[in-house]
């Protein structure tokens, strides 16, 4: 991936879709249901603007919401896109948590990541409305956990405080 399409990549990933998703006037979950190819869309348009040529395919980029709990509290919105290179600082998915009523939301990214002994890993993030990130732990890169629904349980410790 060249350089300028990585900072295309990241852009979309790290500015676009928080920005999106925690602004109360556009509802982000409503239109990539609306439209599943928004993420592709969007940052095929972004690459025209900066004349390059958006290297990957539709099915690179989806989103898919759940209910996380019985009780429907809780939604999620699963966000994947094209596999980053190891050790490049882009998402394998992102992750838009929000209550019923659309009051509590948050933005984690599962992201590519170089642990400190130089091995390609995972990293959790969480980015909050005013575009702050905090890390959260690292993984090997092969390590298989449900980084999605502890994500979740992750935003409601830091909103209980206990992190």
């Amino acid at each position: 991936m060249n350089k300028e399409i990585a900072t295309l990549l990241a852009y979309l990933e790290h500015k676009f879709v928080p920005d999106m998703f925690y602004d109360n006037e556009r509802d982000l979950i409503y239109t990539l249901h609306e439209n599943p190819s928004l993420l592709f869309d969007v940052f095929s348009m972004v690459c025209k603007d900066h004349d390059q040529e958006n290297p990957f395919s539709k099915e690179e980029f989806s989103g898919e919401t759940y209910s996380m709990d019985p009780e429907k509290e809780w939604f999620g919105t699963l966000l994947k896109f094209p596999k980053p290179e190891p050790a490049a600082p882009h998402c394998y998915e992102m992750y838009l948590f929000h209550d019923k009523d659309l009051k509590r939301k948050a933005v984690f990214a599962l992201e590519a990541a170089t642990s400190q002994n130089g091995e390609p890993g995972k990293l959790v993030s969480y980015l909050n409305e005013q575009s702050e990130m905090r890390n959260f732990g690292g993984w090997p890169v092969d390590e298989e956990q449900d980084f999605f629904a502890g994500s979740l349980e992750l935003y409601k410790k830091i909103l209980n405080g206990e992190v």
